[in-house]
Protein backbone atom coordinates (compact mmCIF):
# COMPACT_ATOMS: atom_id res chain seq x y z
CA UNK A 1 0.00 0.00 0.00
CA UNK A 2 3.05 2.43 1.01
CA UNK A 3 4.62 1.67 -2.31
CA UNK A 4 1.52 2.31 -4.50
CA UNK A 5 0.30 5.45 -3.08
CA UNK A 6 4.04 7.30 -3.24
CA UNK A 7 4.01 6.04 -7.15
CA UNK A 8 0.47 7.75 -7.17
CA UNK A 9 1.72 10.79 -5.41
CA UNK A 10 -0.57 10.57 -2.91
CA UNK A 11 0.59 12.09 0.76
CA UNK A 12 -0.16 9.65 3.92
CA UNK A 13 0.06 10.40 7.67
CA UNK A 14 2.28 7.27 8.72
CA UNK A 15 4.18 6.26 11.68
CA UNK A 16 7.88 5.36 11.43
CA UNK A 17 8.87 3.50 14.67
CA UNK A 18 6.49 5.30 16.57
CA UNK A 19 7.16 8.89 15.40
CA UNK A 20 4.35 10.25 13.50
CA UNK A 21 5.16 11.99 9.91
CA UNK A 22 4.01 12.63 6.45
CA UNK A 23 5.22 10.63 3.08
CA UNK A 24 4.70 12.29 0.37
CA UNK A 25 4.84 10.52 -3.10
CA UNK A 26 5.78 12.53 -6.30
CA UNK A 27 3.98 9.93 -8.45
CA UNK A 28 1.71 12.34 -9.92
CA UNK A 29 3.16 15.84 -8.77
CA UNK A 30 3.51 16.56 -5.09
CA UNK A 31 0.37 17.63 -3.56
CA UNK A 32 2.15 21.09 -2.02
CA UNK A 33 2.40 21.53 -5.56
CA UNK A 34 -1.13 21.56 -6.53
CA UNK A 35 -2.62 22.99 -3.59
CA UNK A 36 -0.43 25.82 -3.58
CA UNK A 37 -0.79 27.18 -7.07
CA UNK A 38 -4.37 26.97 -6.55
CA UNK A 39 -4.42 28.73 -3.43
CA UNK A 40 -2.00 31.56 -5.43
CA UNK A 41 -4.62 31.80 -8.55
CA UNK A 42 -7.81 32.08 -6.23
CA UNK A 43 -6.31 34.79 -3.81
CA UNK A 44 -4.93 36.40 -6.60
CA UNK A 45 -8.44 35.92 -8.17
CA UNK A 46 -9.81 37.43 -5.59
CA UNK A 47 -8.14 40.10 -5.03
CA UNK A 48 -8.21 41.51 -8.00
CA UNK A 49 -11.74 41.36 -7.62
CA UNK A 50 -11.85 43.29 -4.22
CA UNK A 51 -10.45 45.99 -6.38
CA UNK A 52 -12.42 46.13 -8.92
CA UNK A 53 -15.69 45.94 -6.55
CA UNK A 54 -14.97 47.03 -3.53
CA UNK A 55 -13.33 50.50 -4.25
CA UNK A 56 -15.73 53.37 -3.50
CA UNK A 57 -15.37 54.81 -6.74
CA UNK A 58 -13.99 54.51 -9.77
CA UNK A 59 -10.79 53.00 -10.94
CA UNK A 60 -9.24 55.28 -13.29
CA UNK A 61 -8.14 54.03 -16.60
CA UNK A 62 -4.20 54.99 -15.84
CA UNK A 63 -1.01 53.95 -14.48
CA UNK A 64 -2.30 54.70 -11.16
CA UNK A 65 -5.37 52.29 -11.68
CA UNK A 66 -2.97 49.75 -12.51
CA UNK A 67 -1.01 50.45 -9.71
CA UNK A 68 -3.87 49.72 -7.60
CA UNK A 69 -4.37 46.55 -9.58
CA UNK A 70 -0.62 45.68 -9.47
CA UNK A 71 -0.48 46.22 -5.75
CA UNK A 72 -3.37 44.09 -4.99
CA UNK A 73 -1.53 40.53 -6.59
CA UNK A 74 1.55 41.98 -4.93
CA UNK A 75 0.38 42.09 -1.73
CA UNK A 76 -1.06 38.00 -2.42
CA UNK A 77 2.74 37.18 -3.36
CA UNK A 78 4.17 38.85 -0.62
CA UNK A 79 1.57 36.51 1.48
CA UNK A 80 3.20 33.75 -0.06
CA UNK A 81 6.29 34.72 0.55
CA UNK A 82 5.43 34.84 4.67
CA UNK A 83 3.97 31.74 4.40
CA UNK A 84 6.99 29.39 2.75
CA UNK A 85 5.67 29.19 -0.89
CA UNK A 86 7.84 31.80 -2.95
CA UNK A 87 11.03 33.29 -2.36
CA UNK A 88 13.65 35.57 -3.67
CA UNK A 89 16.22 33.67 -6.34
CA UNK A 90 17.82 33.28 -9.41
CA UNK A 91 14.85 32.84 -12.40
CA UNK A 92 15.71 29.73 -14.40
CA UNK A 93 13.52 29.54 -17.33
CA UNK A 94 14.46 31.79 -20.23
CA UNK A 95 10.94 33.42 -20.54
CA UNK A 96 10.65 36.76 -18.91
CA UNK A 97 7.93 39.57 -19.84
CA UNK A 98 8.57 43.31 -19.40
CA UNK A 99 12.04 44.53 -18.69
CA UNK A 100 14.34 41.36 -18.76
CA UNK A 101 16.37 43.32 -15.92
CA UNK A 102 13.75 44.46 -14.15
CA UNK A 103 12.25 41.28 -14.15
CA UNK A 104 15.00 39.32 -13.35
CA UNK A 105 16.25 41.81 -10.17
CA UNK A 106 12.41 41.65 -8.65
CA UNK A 107 12.72 38.31 -8.72
CA UNK A 108 15.99 37.88 -6.74
CA UNK A 109 14.89 40.32 -4.81
CA UNK A 110 11.42 39.59 -3.77
CA UNK A 111 10.82 36.34 -5.51
CA UNK A 112 7.95 37.93 -7.88
CA UNK A 113 7.54 40.39 -10.85
CA UNK A 114 4.46 41.63 -11.64
CA UNK A 115 4.08 44.32 -15.08
CA UNK A 116 1.36 45.06 -16.97
CA UNK A 117 1.49 46.31 -20.19
CA UNK A 118 1.51 49.91 -20.41
CA UNK A 119 -2.17 51.78 -20.91
CA UNK A 120 -0.59 54.29 -23.43
CA UNK A 121 -0.35 51.02 -25.48
CA UNK A 122 -3.70 49.40 -24.69
CA UNK A 123 -6.50 49.54 -27.99
CA UNK A 124 -9.16 52.08 -28.34
CA UNK A 125 -11.43 49.05 -28.00
CA UNK A 126 -10.25 48.07 -25.32
CA UNK A 127 -10.49 51.60 -23.32
CA UNK A 128 -14.05 51.89 -24.59
CA UNK A 129 -15.03 48.20 -23.14
CA UNK A 130 -12.91 49.87 -19.15
CA UNK A 131 -10.78 46.27 -19.52
CA UNK A 132 -7.61 46.98 -17.85
CA UNK A 133 -4.10 45.79 -19.69
CA UNK A 134 -3.03 42.60 -19.04
CA UNK A 135 -0.87 41.97 -15.81
CA UNK A 136 1.39 39.22 -15.58
CA UNK A 137 2.94 37.98 -12.27
CA UNK A 138 5.90 35.60 -12.22
CA UNK A 139 6.61 33.73 -8.95
CA UNK A 140 9.75 31.64 -7.53
CA UNK A 141 8.79 28.83 -5.54
CA UNK A 142 10.49 28.26 -3.05
CA UNK A 143 10.70 24.35 -3.02
CA UNK A 144 10.78 21.75 -0.10
CA UNK A 145 13.20 18.89 0.75
CA UNK A 146 12.23 15.82 1.79
CA UNK A 147 15.36 14.38 1.71
CA UNK A 148 19.23 14.69 2.90
CA UNK A 149 22.31 13.19 3.00
CA UNK A 150 24.80 13.41 5.54
CA UNK A 151 28.34 12.28 6.04
CA UNK A 152 30.52 11.72 9.73
CA UNK A 153 33.68 11.84 10.25
CA UNK A 154 35.05 10.40 13.36
CA UNK A 155 38.92 10.44 13.81
CA UNK A 156 39.91 9.18 17.31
Amino acid sequence: VYTNALAAGADMYVSFEGAPAVACGKGNGYFDVVYENLALKFASQAALYNVLKTTGTKIPQTETGMSCLRDAVGNVCLQFVRNGVLAPGKWNSPQTFGDPETFKQNIQDNGWYIYSTPIALQSQSERESRVAPLIQCACKRSGAIHEADLIVILER
